[in-house]
C-alpha cells in the first residue's frame, strides 16, 4: 500500500514505505538545487548586464574626439589628447570603485581591424609609476580570441572569470566608435575582481541554499520521528498480540472450570457459592471478549486479517444481528423497525463475517444506549455506487465534545460509560477498520438525549 495507516488510541500515524520517504527526500533536493541553478544563473546574467550597461556608459563619456589623435604608442604620452583620456579615466575608477582597472585598447591597424595581431594599450587609470600602469602602445599578451571577434564586430561583451599577469578578473568591454565612419576606434575595458563577482552570486544563492538545507533537515527529522513512532506502535502491537494469546489459555480454563460448578458437574452450590461463581463467570466472560477484541485490532493493524469477498446478501446479516441479539432486546423491550423500502434481498460483494462483526456492533450499540420501551430505525438504499445500512437510535446520542474521538481504540463517551459500564471501547474502532479495508465508510450523526444515527458504506 502506498500508505499504511496505523492509530492510536488518540492520534493517527501515517508511514510511507522507504522507497518514498527516498522520492520525497529526492524531490526536495532537485527541487532544492534546480533553485539555486535558476538563481545563481539569473544574477549571473543581472550582473553580466549591469557590467556591459557601465562600459558602455564609461565608453559614451569617453567619446572619440581625443582618441582619433592618438597613435597608440609612446608619443602619445606628449599629447594634450592623451592626458585629457588619462585624466577622464582615473576620474572614471574614483566613481567606479569596486572595478580594479579601466583602460582602453586598440587593435592594430585601428582603422584595418583585420589584421591578426595582439590588442594594445591606448591609455589606462593607472598612475604612471604604478606597477600595474601600461604605457601606450603596450601589448596585451593574455588577448583572447572572443576578445578580437567582438573587436572586429563592435560588440559589448562580459568575459571571465580568468587570469592574467594582473590577478583574476571578470570584465566588461564596450566598443567606442568612429562617429564619422562607424568604425571601431577602441574598447574600452571594466575589470572587476572575480571573487567578489562570485561572491555576489553565491550570496544570492545562499538563501535557497538554506531553505533547502532547512526543508531537508525538518524532513528528515519529522522522518525518523514518525519511524520511531511507528516501530514503538508496532512493539505494542506485538506486545498485546503476545499478551493476548498468553492470557487466552487460563482464561479458557477459568471458564471451562466455572462452567462445570455453575452445572453442578462436581457437586451441588448452594445459592450464594451459585451467585458468586456466576459473577466470576461473567467477568471471566467480559475479559475473554476483551482479549478477543484485542487480537481482532491487533490482527487488523498488523494486516494480518485478511478480507476474502464473495457475494452475499446483507439483508440476511442484518437479520442475524437482530436474531443474536433477541435476548438485549426484549430486556430493554426494543423493537427493531424496518424502512417502507427496505429490501427482501441485497446482494453484494463483502466478507460476510467481518461484516456480520460490524452489523453487530452497530446494532448491539443502538439498542445498549437506547431508552428501554423505544425502537431502532433500520434503512438500507443504493446511493452513488455504493450501498449504505443506517441505524438509527433514539437514545443517549453522542456529546459534540466526543463526537471527534468516537472511532479511537478503547475510547468511549462518558454518558456511554454511565449507561453500559461493560463495553471496552473497542467495538468501533474495529468496525471502522473492517469497513475501511472493504473501500467503505463508516460514519455517524448525533445529538446528544435526542439519539444517533449510524451509517455503513460499502461499494457493491
Amino acid at each position: 500500500m502506498f500508505i499504511k495507516k496505523l492509530q492510536e488510541k488518540e492520534s493517527e500515524y501515517y508511514i510511507l514505505s522507504n522507497k518514498y520517504w527516498i522520492i520525497i527526500f529526492l524531490l526536495i533536493l532537485t527541487v532544492g538545487i534546480y533553485s539555486i541553478f535558476l538563481i545563481g544563473r539569473r544574477v549571473h546574467k543581472d550582473e553580466v548586464s549591469m557590467l556591459i550597461n557601465r562600459a558602455e556608459t564609461i565608453s559614451s563619456a569617453i567619446g572619440d574626439e581625443d582618441l582619433k589623435n592618438l597613435s597608440g604608442d609612446l608619443s602619445d604620452l606628449d599629447k594634450e589628447s592623451y592626458a585629457r583620456l588619462k585624466s577622464k579615466m582615473i576620474n572614471l575608477r574614483l566613481v567606479n570603485p569596486d572595478a580594479k582597472f579601466l583602460y582602453i585598447m586598440g587593435y592594430p591597424d585601428k582603422y584595418n581591424p583585420e589584421s591578426n595581431k595582439k590588442m594594445f594599450f591606448f591609455v589606462d587609470s593607472e598612475d604612471i609609476n604604478s606597477p600595474d600602469y601600461s604605457a601606450p602602445g603596450d601589448i596585451y599578451a593574455e588577448t583572447s580570441v572572443e576578445e578580437v571577434e567582438n573587436f572586429i564586430k563592435g560588440r559589448s561583451f562580459v568575459e571571465g572569470p580568468y587570469s592574467d599577469r594582473w590577478g583574476s578578473w571578470v570584465s566588461g568591454y564596450a566598443p567606442i566608435f568612429d562617429q564619422d565612419t562607424g568604425k571601431v576606434l577602441a574598447v574600452v575595458g571594466v575589470d572587476i575582481d572575480s571573487k567578489k563577482w562570485i561572491s555576489d552570486i553565491r550570496f544570492a544563492q545562499a538563501l535557497p541554499a538554506s531553505i533547502t538545507f532547512s526543508i531537508l533537515l525538518i524532513f528528515i527529522s519529522y522522518y525518523l520521528s514518525q519511524k520511531r513512532k511507528a516501530i514503538a506502535f508496532q512493539r505494542r502491537v506485538e506486545f498485546v498480540s503476545i499478551a493476548s494469546h498468553q492470557l487466552k489459555n487460563p482464561l479458557s480454563g477459568i471458564k471451562w472450570s466455572t462452567e462445570l460448578l455453575l452445572n453442578n458437574r462436581v457437586g451441588t452450590l448452594n445459592d450464594e457459592q451459585h451467585t458468586h461463581i456466576s459473577h466470576i463467570y461473567e467477568s471471566n466472560e467480559r475479559m475473554i471478549n476483551l482479549i478477543n477484541d484485542l487480537l481482532k485490532s491487533s490482527n487488523l493493524e498488523e494486516s494480518k486479517d485478511i478480507i476474502k469477498k464473495d457475494l452475499f446478501n446483507i439483508v440476511d446479516l442484518v437479520k442475524n444481528s437482530e436474531i443474536d441479539l433477541h435476548g438485549l432486546l426484549k430486556e430493554k423491550n426494543i423493537s427493531v423497525v424496518y424502512s417502507k423500502d427496505f429490501p427482501a434481498e441485497k446482494n453484494i460483494k463483502i466478507d460476510h463475517k467481518k461484516i456480520q462483526e460490524v452489523v453487530t456492533n452497530i446494532l448491539s450499540n443502538a439498542i445498549k444506549y437506547s431508552h428501554n420501551d423505544s425502537s431502532v430505525y433500520l434503512d438500507l438504499k443504493d446511493e452513488n455506487g455504493s450501498t449504505v445500512l443506517s441505524v438509527r437510535d433514539e437514545g443517549v446520542g453522542i456529546p459534540k465534545s466526543s463526537q471527534g474521538r468516537v472511532f479511537d481504540r478503547f475510547f468511549r463517551a462518558e454518558n456511554a460509560s454511565k449507561n453500559s459500564p461493560d463495553g471496552n471501547g473497542l467495538g468501533l474502532y474495529i468496525a471502522k477498520r473492517i469497513v475501511e479495508k472493504h473501500g467503505g465508510q463508516i460514519y455517524f450523526e448525533s445529538i446528544e438525549d435526542k439519539g444517533t444515527t449510524f451509517f455503513v458504506k460499502l461499494p457493491f
